[in-house]
């Protein structure tokens, strides 16, 4: 079954017109980057305390932050980490991967043999 998918992958963008296929492959590479930019988007808030201390919150991650550092000054110095494994971030990974995945599946479609930086474990790399 799946040979008979991959098989039909590979026939159908191979058939395709080559400005198609390259119009495909930058839309992809785009959202890649884009959800690339929002799990790794960084923001900064701070205020003070209730006993009038600065605090900073930064946060890593969009629309939800994945990772948040949280620090107080005043009398004693306070440093709080926290990775939100539930947070909406890591399906904009997940999302990232999925069109990177498919950008590598239509080259490798187009090439038999991809080079180093259209294959699915150099997006994981970078």
């Amino acid at each position: 079954m799946g040979s008979t998918i991959n098989h039909a992958w590979a026939e159908w963008w191979q058939e395709r017109d080559s400005l198609l296929t390259k119009f495909a492959q930058t839309v992809l590479l785009l959202v890649h980057v884009g959800c690339l930019f929002a799990f790794l988007g960084f923001s900064r808030r701070s205020g003070p305390t209730n006993d009038g201390h600065q605090r900073f919150e930064h946060r890593i991650g969009y629309p939800l932050p994945w990772f948040t550092i949280e620090t107080s000054g005043g009398p004693e110095y306070e440093f709080n980490h926290v990775v939100h494994w539930s947070s909406a971030a890591w399906l904009v990974a997940a999302a990232g991967f999925a069109f990177a995945y498919i950008y590598c599946r239509i080259e490798k479609a187009r090439n038999i043999e991809p080079g180093f930086w259209h294959r699915p474990g150099t997006f994981l790399m970078v």
